[in-house]
């Protein structure tokens, strides 16, 4: 059996694995201070890039990489074997191309990637112990002057034989490699270090069809972050402005219910939990949280979250309201719509993915 790893995630592990704090350990204190020292100066640095190499020792199996990390957040890597696959990260923003083909949006979350890569928070992670950290002397990497370094990584179930070598002009991390794995699969990863300020990372091009579909994906990941986002304790500009932002992302899948029940239970939120406001603002926020319910009931009839705040939304206008007959027609509307979603979850009805917290519909795919 081969053990195969993604080289971008293995890039992260193993320069992770070389700056984690050890809590017990039998290293002299001299060469363990001097590893840390050198792995958080790295993580200084504003961009460096990074040739990478791994092989499974059974076989020979070789596969290279080559990483920019700009920091605080921007990676660009390229996978060189097979069709060569290509990943730009910014923010939570992330594309993908593999082989020649074009650019494309991928959902992946890359912070422990990232985390990993850069190494000052995992210094004290009790995951793993740093043990044997011991010096081995001068040594001159590609006509440089450094100081190697040896030490062993313990944790997770296998162990790490990693050596470092250290610019003696610099403090920095210059080359690296790092063995893991069992008795029966083994694998070797060594990787290069350049040090450069003026790298940079930006987004892939895009035809004008693709630039106006990443566009958009942009929009929806703005719309994520609002929808996740205490957005009703926000001032009332912001909060109109998120609100604004959120509802171009609802017109942009009409067809789609589940933007208008995210809307409707921010605007329930709003009117609900916002002390300051009027008893007519208030109405204004139930008013256009009962259209988007009654836009999502109408593209799906018995989408129980849409009945849920259809019901939360009346329960709130009944108390603003100053008409006691209102009020009662409010609130009888109110408990049968309970009812409704009550016998929808006793038919194992289930919360739609989109609609748990922080989520928001998936923008149009290409």
């Amino acid at each position: 059996m081969t053990m195969q790893m993604h080289p971008t995630l293995a890039l992260g592990l193993a320069l992770g694995m070389a700056v984690v704090r050890g809590q017990a350990s039998a290293a002299p204190e001299d060469a363990r201070s001097a590893i840390l020292k050198a792995q958080e100066t790295q993580a200084s640095m504003p961009a460096y890039k990074v040739e990478y190499r791994a092989n499974d020792l059974p076989n020979g199996e070789t596969v290279t990489s080559t990483l920019i990390f700009v920091s605080p957040d921007r990676y660009h890597s390229i996978d060189h074997e097979g069709p060569a696959t290509e990943v730009i990260r910014i923010g939570k923003s992330g594309w993908i191309k593999i082989g020649h083909a074009a650019f494309e949006r991928e959902t992946f979350d890359s912070l422990g990637i990232l985390t990993r890569f850069r190494g000052p928070t995992l210094i004290n992670d009790p995951r793993y112990e740093l043990m044997d950290a011991r010096a081995l002397g001068p040594a001159k990497i590609q006509g440089r002057e450094t100081l190697a370094y040896e030490y062993a990584m313990s944790g997770r179930g296998e162990t790490s034989r990693i050596r470092l070598w250290v610019a003696r002009d610099t403090g920095l991390p210059v080359r690296a490699t790092d063995e893991f794995g069992n008795d029966v699969v083994k694998q070797r990863i060594s990787w290069d270090i350049e040090y450069d300020a003026t790298l940079t990372v930006t987004p892939p091009s895009f035809s004008a069809e693709g630039a106006a579909l990443d566009a958009l994906w942009l929009l929806f990941d703005e719309c994520r972050t609002l929808a996740s986002s205490e957005l009703h304790a926000k001032p009332k500009a912001e909060f109109e402005l998120g609100m604004a932002t959120l509802e171009r992302c609802v017109n942009a899948q009409p067809q789609d219910p589940i933007g208008f029940v995210v809307l409707a239970r921010l605007l329930w939120d709003k009117a609900y939990r916002d002390p300051g406001l009027e008893d007519d603002e208030k109405l204004a926020h139930l008013e256009w949280g009962l259209r988007c319910t009654g836009r999502a009931l109408a593209l799906k009839k018995d989408l129980f979250e849409a009945i849920l705040w259809r019901g939360l939304l009346l329960r709130v206008k009944a108390k603003v309201v100053s008409n006691e007959a209102l009020q009662r027609q409010l609130d009888a509307e109110a408990d049968a719509l309970r009812d409704q979603v009550k016998r929808l979850r006793s038919e194992g009805a289930l919360p739609h993915p989109d609609l748990e917290p922080g989520q928001w519909p998936q923008p149009p795919s290409r």
